[in-house]
C-alpha cells in the first residue's frame, strides 16, 4: 500500500510458474509501499530441468556481448582493449559448446545464437579493429611523409 496523502496504492506482486502452480518470484511490501520482503523459488524451475537447457544459450549471449563491447572500443580508437575483450570471445565460444555437449542441452535458437555471435565477434569485430589500425597507420605515415618534406 502507497499512500502519498491523494493517491492510495495497493501493490501485489506476484509471479506463478504456470507449469508447477508455485510462486516464482514475489515481494511484500509495507504500509507506506517500500519492499520489505524479496523472495524468489526456484526449486521446481531446477529440478524439472528447464534452467539447465538455457545455460549455453547464456553463454552464448556473453560471446556476443563480448563481440560489441569489442566493436564500441574500438569505434572509440581503444584498439587494444577491443581487442583484448575480443580475444576473450573464442574462450567463451568454446565454453558455450562445450556446456551444449554437457548439458544435452541443443535448440534451434541456440543455433542461430551462436551463428549470429560468430559473425559478431569473430567477423565483424576483428574486421572492424584491422580497418581502425590501418586507418591510424595510414595516417601516421602520411604524417611521417609531411615531416620528411618539411625538413628536406
Amino acid at each position: 500500500m502507497f499512500d502519498d496523502g491523494a493517491v492510495k496504492i495497493n501493490c501485489n506482486l506476484n509471479v506463478v510458474n504456470i507449469n508447477h502452480h508455485q510462486p516464482v518470484c514475489g515481494a511484500k511490501f509495507n504500509q507506506i509501499g517500500i519492499i520489505t520482503e524479496i523472495y524468489l523459488n526456484f526449486n521446481s524451475f531446477w529440478k524439472s530441468n528447464e534452467g539447465m537447457k538455457h545455460i549455453p544459450n547464456f553463454i552464448t549471449s556473453l560471446n556476443l556481448a563480448s563481440g560489441f563491447v569489442a566493436i564500441l572500443f574500438t569505434i572509440n580508437n581503444d584498439l587494444v582493449t577491443g581487442f583484448m575483450v575480443n580475444s576473450c570471445s573464442d574462450d567463451i565460444d568454446f565454453l558455450d559448446g562445450f556446456s551444449a555437449r554437457l548439458l544435452n542441452s541443443y535448440s534451434d535458437i541456440g543455433k542461430e545464437l551462436d551463428s549470429l555471435a560468430d559473425v559478431v565477434s569473430f567477423g565483424v569485430a576483428p574486421a572492424l579493429i584491422i580497418s581502425v589500425f590501418s586507418k591510424h597507420l595510414l595516417q601516421y605515415r602520411l604524417n611521417l611523409m609531411q615531416v620528411t618534406r618539411q625538413q628536406h
